[in-house]
This record gives structure tokens, C-alpha cells and sequence, in this order.
């Protein structure tokens, strides 16, 4: 099941009765719901879906490509920031906040852990985000936006708790295009989820080349151009004048 926006996938998806564990979100840009059960598909047209062929779901994704790609560049200008979180900023010490939005030294103790010993040698860093069960799911796509900077070695674990503490429902943000899938299905504390994913990742984990990012340009500092066309200037006066004086030592000879 697609939409042209995912705003409107997401909705009429808790509309009709869809969890979110039948979402496929992060395969090649083209974010559905899979519809496996014949139940679904019915409910899907009983609530005005329309059946279309793959042929018309690719003409989809290419005349929309920028809702498709789910990028993390989106204008954030239209993101409600009341509803996010600012990126965790680096201390002076070094240090950077792992768990947000929940409060539990244990967890944040652990993914400190997992960073700081795993973090260079599987090219991982691992976030995790907490939310109440009562927001909505469309939150974790919010942030997904506003974190502009997020890296391409970046898995942030998007989880809803209720107040006594149990994961009611799971998501997550990442550029890697491996299927993380399973791990949408864990339960328990915060805590016991945060450690099953890592589990997970320790084995699964596959960060996404850079060479996959062909959206991207690095566009070179002010100084950095500067110090580059001086460089290259005194380069070719070297040449120039190793020429020149070739060319006097051969008419000298001769």
C-alpha cells in the first residue's frame, strides 16, 4: 500500500487498522505498507483505496520523488520543532547524550558503552529516542527531518512507552538499506529493548557506503578554495619556470 505523501500512508494506515510493523520504510526510497493478509487488502478498498498495477506505482515514486527518497533533507522549516529534539551536541569531554527523552542512567551507561568500545570497529553509532505511547507514530518522521546532520553510520532506535516503563511500539531511523525489521518486534523495559536491538545490530549491522549518497556534494570553504588556487598557482610556476629553463639550457648548448 503507497500514498503520495507519507503523512497520508501513515493515517489512513491507523485508519483502516494497519500496525506499524507492516511498514517497509527504508528500502531504496519507496516507503508501503505490506498488505499480507487478504483481510487488509479488503479494508484497504472499503476505506477508498484504489488497486493500481506496479507499472502505475513506479510512475509514482518517479513523478514523486522528493516524498519517495525519505531523505533527511527535507525543508525543516516545516517541521513542528515543539515536536522534536535538538542532535545530541559533543561536550568538551567528548561525551554525547545517547538516550533522549527518558531518564535512565543504566541504559545511557550501556549505549556509552557500546559506542565507546564498538562504536569504530562496526562504524556504528546508536541513539535511542523515547517517547510516550500516546504520540503519534508521524513523530518519529518529524525528527527524521529536523535531524539534518544525521550521519550514514547512524541507527537511532525510536521507541513508545507507557508510564509503567513497557515498549508499546517500536520504530527507527537510519540510512543503512538492510532490513532491520525484527527488531520492531521486541518488548519489555527500555532498557531489555535497547540491549535486544544492540544484539541485533552487533550481527546485522551494515553501514550505508558513501558512495551510495549521489544526492550529496561537499562544497569546499571559502579558505580552503583560496589556499587550493594558490597551491596550484605555485605549482604551475614551478613547471613553467623548470620549462623555460630547459629550453635556455638547449639554446645555450647548442
Amino acid at each position: 500500500m503507497v500514498a503520495t505523501t507519507l503523512k497520508e500512508l501513515h493515517s489512513f494506515a491507523t485508519t483502516i487498522g494497519i500496525k506499524k510493523c507492516y511498514y517497509e520504510g527504508y528500502k531504496k526510497g519507496h516507503p508501503h505498507y505490506d498488505l499480507v493478509k487478504q483481510w487488509m487488502k479488503k479494508k484497504a478498498l472499503d476505506n477508498g483505496a484504489i488497486l493500481i498495477s506496479s507499472k502505475e506505482i513506479i510512475t509514482l515514486f518517479k513523478e514523486n520523488k522528493i516524498q519517495a527518497s525519505e531523505n533527511l533533507y527535507r525543508d525543516y522549516r516545516k517541521v513542528d520543532k515543539e515536536k522534536t529534539v535538538d542532535y545530541p551536541k559533543v561536550l568538551k569531554n567528548g561525551k554525547q547524550t545517547h538516550l533522549m527523552g527518558y531518564d535512565n542512567p543504566a541504559t545511557e551507561q550501556f549505549l556509552q558503552y557500546v559506542n565507546g568500545v564498538y562504536g569504530k570497529e562496526k562504524q556504528i553509532k546508536y541513539f535511542v529516542y523515547v517517547w510516550p505511547d500516546s504520540a503519534s507514530i508521524n513523530v518519529v518522521e518529524n525528527q527524521k527531518a529536523y535531524w539534518l546532520r544525521c550521519n550514514k553510520n547512524e541507527f537511532i532506535l525510536c521507541l513508545f512507552v507507557d508510564r509503567n516503563g513497557q515498549v508499546k511500539n517500536i520504530d527507527f531511523i537510519t540510512w543503512s538499506e538492510k532490513n532491520y525489521n525484527p527488531v520492531l518486534s521486541y518488548k519489555g523495559t527500555v532498557e531489555e529493548v535497547v540491549r535486544k536491538t544492540w544484539d541485533y545490530l552487533e550481527s546485522n549491522w551494515v553501514r550505508l557506503e558513501f558512495s551510495k549518497f549521489e544526492f550529496l556534494t561537499v562544497r569546499p570553504s571559502n579558505t580552503a578554495f583560496v589556499l587550493t588556487l594558490l597551491a596550484n598557482l605555485i605549482i604551475l610556476s614551478i613547471i613553467m619556470s623548470l620549462f623555460f629553463r630547459n629550453i635556455h639550457e638547449k639554446n645555450t648548448i647548442t
